[in-house]
């Protein structure tokens, strides 16, 4: 085999190394290059010459080229219905066909160019678009026999008239009648009438014009439409192209106006149908409009484009016009909306800012605008120039100012249904404020917050809270409602301050009766209790010495802070003054100390008049403290005037 050597020899039990493998391998890719590996030419080391070539990969091809060295031929097989025939081969000097008349040379639609031949044609039939004869002889042979045949001739010199009785058939490229008048009887000229097939070839008229350019009214086949080569179709003026059976429509140009006119006169409609219409001026340098199928109409003003429609409207560049917008969905414009008056010195401008805010700005001269809204012919709201809003007034003198019998602002939580009202009553002069007035929510409240913070709020149950959210005498802050609780931590949770004059800072009164009072002075607190004799109805003499000498006063620790202390206890007391204790909500009892003052006076009287008894029977030689009794009659009475200094 050209180019390959032979590298190693092994023997049984010989080790194969890569590099001894790799070189044989490498003398194997030189032999198989394509340029210089190993040809097939026969010669020694390049193997033998191949004799078949045929379908690849098949053991016995049915698409082959044969050598066959026994008949010195070249054969030609093909694969017809699953069986190699052979078709043709080359012999010395000739292209024989296997079969006789089998083969093809070239098809209808795939031919051979020119033909080429230098000796004798042996044609069973000739078929040919054209025949060029340029010489030699036509014998025993008959042109029009008994079906028309056609020929072309160089000349057909007559010296006289050629009569046709038959029908006259001219094949060629040009036929020229160079008479000054033709006359033809049939009312229908048939052109290209040899055409049986699909039709190629143009056809028409052509006229010939000297020295001018030649003109012409052409079929063209091959994009079905008539052509007038470079030149125009001319109408004269008010002559009409027509077009239908009824002369529906038609163009024309009219001189009576100078107007070109496209008229549709049936009762159809008249439609451009077009993938892209344009409008352009005469010269074609400006568009006027544009039309383009699934897409955008773009209307323009000296070629510049004004409006274009969107798949979402349309889009306006520029100042939109109109005497009025009536709108059926979305308007979007991209830019302002500017509305002026006759003059144009009064605008009103909604502008869409870059911040995303929508403007309204109304007035662009001197003096007040206000932006009004009208339902039909009334007027129910303006925002005026110093942007106070009135709702059922056009002279607004607050912010936000409110005209109507009776006004009143409705809130609605769209989350809850709940309503929620501001009223005015007109006839009253009163201002209600209402939460919730269906009860949607439980325990609605009206609430007062400042900084973000709740500072007060009227419950449900028409309690005024300030500085708390709930009731309850253990959290601080202040409870009005059918009762005052004040509670707070560290510090007093009440303070009355009577200003300027002495007098009532409190005033306690029973089913509208005063019952008593606190009076301050500048420098005093006197606490008072009703005792208009005129109150009272008078039954016997108080109690004195019995009671007192019957209280128990205790020293005591205070439960709930261990704090020592001394008094009276409310149950003990409740036997002998009932007046004098009482019981609370939460069901303990409580003490008047006051009550105490009347048995206290009582008793003081009551000692006085023994201390008299005892004078009168006393030693006239003896002291008042030389008496045995008195350090007792002493003792008790500074232990009632301890009793008073307490009260």
């Amino acid at each position: 085999m050209a180019s390959y050597t032979r590298q190693s020899t092994f023997s049984d039990g010989d080790l194969i190394t890569a590099a001894l493998f790799n070189d044989e391998y490498n003398q194997l890719v030189a032999a198989f290059d394509n340029a210089t590996g190993h040809k097939h030419d026969g010669t020694v080391g390049e193997g033998p010459v191949i004799s078949v070539l045929g379908d690849a990969g098949l053991a016995t091809p049915l698409n082959k080229i044969l050598i066959d060295t026994t008949n010195d031929h070249i054969e030609f097989w093909i694969d017809v219905s699953g069986t190699s025939t052979q078709q043709l081969y080359i012999a010395d000097g000739a292209i024989v066909p296997v079969t006789d008349n089998d083969i093809d040379l070239g098809t209808n639609s795939l031919q051979f160019k020119d033909l080429y031949i230098n000796g004798t044609a042996n044609i069973d039939n000739l078929a040919a678009d054209s025949v060029d004869i340029n010489g030699g002889n036509i014998d025993g042979t008959v042109i029009g026999a008994t079906t028309a045949a056609a020929g072309t001739f160089t000349t057909i010199d007559a010296s006289g008239n050629v009569v046709i009785s038959g029908n006259l058939t001219v094949s060629g490229t040009t036929t020229s009648v160079n008479s000054n008048e033709v006359n033809i009887g049939d009312n229908i000229i048939v052109l290209n009438s040899d055409e049986t097939g699909t039709p190629s070839q143009n056809a028409g008229i052509e006229i010939e014009r000297g020295t001018s350019t030649n003109v012409s009214l052409l079929w063209n086949e091959s994009n079905d439409y008539w052509t007038f080569g470079s030149n125009d179709l001319n109408f004269p003026d008010n002559s009409k192209a027509i077009f239908g059976t009824g002369g529906d429509l038609s163009i024309f140009h009219n001189s009576a106006n100078n107007h070109s006119v496209i008229s549709e006169g049936g009762t159809g409609d008249l439609r451009i149908s077009a993938s892209n219409l344009v409008f352009l001026n005469s010269a074609a340098t400006e568009t006027k409009a544009s039309f383009t199928t699934n897409g955008a109409v773009e209307l323009y003003y000296d070629n510049s484009k004004k409006l274009e429609t969107t798949s979402t409207g349309i889009d306006v560049t520029g100042t939109v016009t109109s005497d009025g917008v009536v709108s059926d969905g979305n308007v979007v414009i991209d830019g302002l909306l500017q509305f002026e008056d006759s003059g144009g010195s009064n605008r009103t401008v909604i502008e869409y800012d870059s911040n995303d805010d929508v403007l309204i700005k109304t007035g662009t001269s001197s003096g007040s605008r206000s932006i009004r809204f009208q339902t039909e012919a009334s007027e129910v709201m303006r925002i005026d120039a110093n942007a106070r809003v009135g709702i059922g007034t056009a002279s607004p003198a607050q912010l936000l100012h409110l005209s109507s019998s009776n006004p009143t602002i409705q809130f609605t939580d769209t989350d809850t249904g709940a309503d929620f009202f501001i009223r005015a009553n007109t006839s009253t002069g009163s201002i209600k404020i209402e939460a919730d007035e269906n009860n949607e929510v439980a325990n609605s409240a009206i609430q007062f917050d400042i900084d973000g913070n709740e500072k007060a709020r009227i419950d449900a149950n028409g309690n005024l809270l300030v500085g708390k959210t709930s009731v309850g005498i253990s959290t601080d802050g202040i409870e009005l409602g059918t009762r005052v609780e004040s509670t707070a931590d560290g510090t007093y949770p009440l303070r009355l301050n009577r200003r300027s004059s002495d007098g009532t800072i409190l005033d306690f009164r029973k089913d509208g009766t005063s019952v008593g009072s606190v009076s301050v002075t500048g420098s005093a607190t006197t606490y008072n209790t009703s005792s208009d004799a005129r109150l009272k109805e008078v039954t016997g003499h108080a109690e004195g010495l019995s009671i007192v000498q019957a209280l128990n006063p205790v020293d005591f620790k205070w439960v709930a802070t261990g704090q020592r202390d001394q008094g009276l206890l409310a149950q003990e007391v409740k036997q002998l003054v009932p007046n004098a204790v009482s019981q609370n909500e939460d069901g303990y009892y409580q003490m008047d100390y006051t009550k105490l003052v009347t048995p206290l006076i009582k008793a003081i009287q009551e000692q006085q008049e023994q201390i008299q008894e005892l004078k009168k029977q006393a030693h006239p030689c003896k002291e008042l403290h030389e008496f045995e009794a008195y350090p007792e009659l002493i003792n008790k009475i500074e232990a009632l005037q301890e009793q008073i200094n307490k009260l």
